[in-house]
């Protein structure tokens, strides 16, 4: 009986937690996966913040596309030619390039919708542009306006299925599916266009998995704080023990994920920093992460929001 009572309070935690996230609009991660993005250049925010709350405009899809492109600086210092008359200057050589380069071709001749709605497919259409795969190819593998079952199947989202409420947080999720897709693929080829550095990326990796930029040996100071522009950061501790504990070598495997989620701060830092790349490292996050996902199925919760809760209620 204590037992089914546990696992039916568990159940309502896990609940009302999934209800406290859709009410705020964006989670602890997808913040992190901004801050990460802002601290290598991929992601500047308006002057408002991030907006995460927000939808995303056409205009601005389109310049996160060309940024992830490694083709900002270009676009800075080029021309294009940009035949819509409803792009605002500061974005017409975003536009412009991008309809050069034959990814976007507007509504009509003289019309690209800038201010529209950017929707879920029109986003993941255009980063699946930017990972190689031709929608206007003989033997394309998604439609322009049906992208769904390809984003699925590479990772780019969760479920194979419309979002009516894409924002400005979805769209750095996906982005971050995108950027770490096959070890980080995308991140090195911005670092060969010299969009960041590989020290960057290592900062924009620690920022996701723990808020801040980790210390570095040579470094007398015990963390690196970051603060993103606009958004207050996460309060720091002003003095942190030392930790002594020194965690002995671990072979990639020899823990399991859910061995890693017990572990404290300070060890699982212990345990990332074993990796001499932080890519490894993620390798082996999403493959332990995998076999718990396998082991621990997860509750389904319906499209109207109602959980069957099956034997709990017996």
């Amino acid at each position: 009986m204590k037992k089914r009572l546990f696992a039916l309070l568990t159940v309502l935690v896990l609940l009302f937690s999934a209800v406290a996230v859709h009410a705020a609009g964006y989670t602890p991660e997808q913040l992190r996966i901004a801050d990460a993005f802002h601290h290598v250049g991929l992601f500047l925010g308006t002057e408002s913040g991030y907006e995460l709350n927000r939808h995303l405009t056409r205009t601005e899809g389109m310049v996160l596309l060309v940024r992830m492109l490694g083709q900002e600086e270009a676009v800075k210092t080029g021309t294009y030619e940009c035949p819509f008359t409803d792009v605002d200057a500061w974005a017409v050589n975003y536009i412009g390039y991008a309809y050069e380069n034959g990814i976007t071709r507007g509504y009509s001749d003289t019309v690209f919708g800038a201010e529209d709605p950017m929707t879920d497919y029109m986003f993941l259409t255009l980063t699946l542009r930017a990972l190689g795969y031709d929608d206007r190819a003989a033997d394309a593998a998604y439609s322009w306006d049906d992208p769904y079952a390809l984003a699925h199947s590479l990772g780019l989202i969760r479920e194979e299925k419309a979002d009516a409420d894409f924002t400005r947080a979805d769209s750095v999720t996906v982005f971050w599916h995108a950027f770490t897709l096959d070890s980080y693929k995308m991140a090195h080829a911005l670092i060969e266009r010299g969009v960041f550095t590989e020290e960057a990326l290592k900062e924009c990796i620690e920022i996701y998995m723990y808020g801040r930029i980790l210390p570095r040996q040579d470094s007398e100071e015990e963390t690196t704080a970051y603060t993103p522009p606009v958004i207050p950061p996460v309060p720091q501790e002003t003095e942190r023990e030392e930790v002594t504990t020194v965690l002995p070598e671990v072979p990639k495997g020899a823990i399991t994920y859910e061995e890693y989620e017990a572990m404290s701060g300070a060890e699982q830092e212990a345990y990332f920093a074993q990796f001499s790349d932080p890519m490894d490292f993620f390798v082996w996050l999403d493959e332990a992460k995998a076999a718990y996902d396998a082991k621990h199925p997860s509750i389904d919760i319906g499209d109207d929001g109602n959980i069957d809760l099956g034997d709990f209620g017996n």
